[in-house]
C-alpha cells in the first residue's frame, strides 16, 4: 500500500511489486532492494555471472571488489560493478554501477549501517524447541 505525501495523504493505493511505478531503477523492483538480495547478487557477480577478471583491493576499513558481470535486473546488459565491503561488519556498504566502458549509471551507499545485536535469543525458534 502506498500513501502519497503532502495534500494527497488521505489517498491510498494498492500496487503490486511488479508495477513500473515502484521501480527504483530500470528493471529493479522495490521488493528487490533488501540487503540479503544484494549479498546474493554480489556472489553471482563474482561467480556464474562474471564476464571478466575480478579485481580485489583493500582500502581504509573496506574491501573493494570490481567486476564486469551480467546485470541482475536487465537481461542482456553487462554492468561494471564495484562493491565496497566493510571490514568490521563484513557487509556491503556501497554499490557503484557503470556501463562496460565506465560511464557511471548509479551509486548506492549505506551510511550508518548497524547490526542489531540486541535481539533476544528466544525470538527465533525452530520447531521442537
Amino acid at each position: 500500500m502506498i500513501r502519497p505525501s503532502g495534500w494527497a495523504r488521505f489517498f491510498r493505493f494498492r500496487l503490486t511489486p511488479e508495477t513500473f511505478l515502484l521501480e527504483v531503477s530500470p528493471g529493479q523492483r522495490i521488493d528487490q532492494t533488501d540487503l540479503g538480495l544484494l549479498i546474493k547478487n554480489i556472489s553471482h557477480s563474482v561467480t556464474d555471472r562474471r564476464r571478466g577478471d575480478l579485481e580485489v583491493t583493500q582500502g581504509e576499513g573496506h574491501i573493494r571488489i570490481g567486476v564486469l558481470a551480467d546485470d541482475h535486473f536487465r537481461d542482456g546488459v553487462v554492468t561494471r560493478y564495484q562493491f565496497l565491503i566493510d571490514k568490521r561488519l563484513w557487509l556491503p556498504v556501497a554499490v557503484i554501477e557503470s556501463t562496460q566502458d565506465g560511464r557511471l549509471e548509479r551509486e548506492i551507499f549505506f551510511r550508518g549501517l548497524r547490526v542489531n545485536v540486541s535481539v533476544p535469543d528466544g525470538l527465533f525458534g525452530t520447531e521442537g524447541d
